[in-house]
């Protein structure tokens, strides 16, 4: 199992430029891919929520996750990378994970805890731990 390095971030306004604009380039392959989806079907309207999200499944890895009573926990199929190929940046409410042909954004309803994030990779799972901040696990 191999520990992974995470840059941690107190605000958005702080992520560098590049960060943004990688976020802005998968969209765009995902907006692309679902409207090849949408023409595929014959263009037929009603089924834009699927073509998106098929088109997601299709460009980012699998993901798992869940909510535990002072943690999240995420569990990312990234086969075929190594640990040196993945960027992980945790904010304030959300982790970046950047790779080699993908780019996932992890949303949480609370904040967590920058300090304490940690992040293993073990045979293609990348596992990520973000443990929720003081005022998240109180209101709990």
């Amino acid at each position: 199992m191999t520990i992974i390095a995470i840059q941690k971030v107190s605000e958005v306004e702080a992520l560098p430029r590049q960060v943004f604009e990688e976020i802005q380039s998968f969209s765009e392959r995902i907006r692309q891919r679902a409207y090849d989806l949408f023409q595929t079907r014959g263009a037929t309207e009603g089924s834009d929520v699927e073509d998106w999200l098929q088109a997601e499944r299709e460009l980012a890895p699998d993901t798992e996750l869940s909510e535990k009573d002072k943690e999240f926990q995420a569990r990312i199929n990234v086969s075929g990378l190594e640990p040196k190929d993945i960027q992980i940046i945790a904010l304030p409410n959300s982790i970046l994970l950047q790779g080699r042909n993908f780019f996932r954004r992890l949303e949480f309803p609370r904040p967590i805890d920058l300090d304490k994030v940690v992040a293993k990779f073990d045979r293609g799972i990348l596992q990520v731990i973000a443990p929720k901040g003081q005022e998240a696990i109180a209101a709990y």
